[in-house]
This record gives structure tokens, sequence and C-alpha cells, in this order.
């Protein structure tokens, strides 16, 4: 607005169409250059697993193991459950169904940066 504040309605709507046009398109399509033009090149990709063991894989490790001939699902549908922003920070919760019978959450920690949405952090359930 007038006063250089942002609107958050507008703010939560960019965010939106970010995680949709390159996190999401990206997986859906398993274009991995929409997930890097989204993810800043430090992204880390967190998980715990049933032991409570960190898991922590960087965006170029994810890259080298993204294989658009072998994905990891064959349908997969998903819902933003959530988008939670204050100022130039944001936190986008996912939920996913993974061939109609696993589902999969994951919270994506976002900043905006130069003026863009981008994905510094997802953490996977």
């Amino acid at each position: 607005d007038q006063n250089g504040e942002m609107n958050p309605v507008d703010e939560e709507m960019r965010i939106k169409q970010a995680v949709e046009n390159y996190y999401i398109k990206g997986l859906l399509s398993r274009d991995f250059s929409l997930i890097t033009t989204v993810c800043i090149p430090q992204t880390l990709l967190m998980s715990a697993d049933n032991e409570g063991k960190l898991h922590t894989t960087t965006l170029e490790r994810w890259s080298k193991r993204f294989d658009p001939q072998n994905p990891p699902f064959q349908k997969l549908d998903y819902c933003i459950v959530k988008i939670d922003s204050e100022g130039s920070a944001a936190q986008v919760k996912i939920s996913f169904l993974v061939d109609s019978n696993r589902y999969v959450t994951d919270f994506l920690h976002m900043l905006k940066i130069e003026g863009k949405w981008r994905i510094v952090n997802i953490i996977d359930y």
C-alpha cells in the first residue's frame, strides 16, 4: 500500500503461486529446475526417522537423486493446508497423498529475498 507495507492477502497469494508454480509443479512434472528456481542453493531438506535421528539433504544432493525416469510416486495429490506469514518470513504446510495410500507433510520455510518468495528450508514428515 501507500505506506510501503505489504498487503497480507496479496503476499499470501504470491507465496501460494511460488509454491504451486515451482515446488509442486516441479514435483508433479518431475522437473527439478522448477524446484531450484524457488529454492535458494543452500536449502536443506530435513526429517527425523522413527528413532528420532535427524536426516539432512542438500538441494544439490536431492537434485542428483531426483530421477524423472524413476519417480518415487506415480500419483501425487496435494493440499496447501496453511500459509502463515509475517513480513518477509513465511511457513507453508502442504499435505500430500502419495499414490493414493501414503500421506506426507512438507513444511516449507520461506523468505522474501529481493522481492521473490524463496524456500530456504524444507521439513518432511
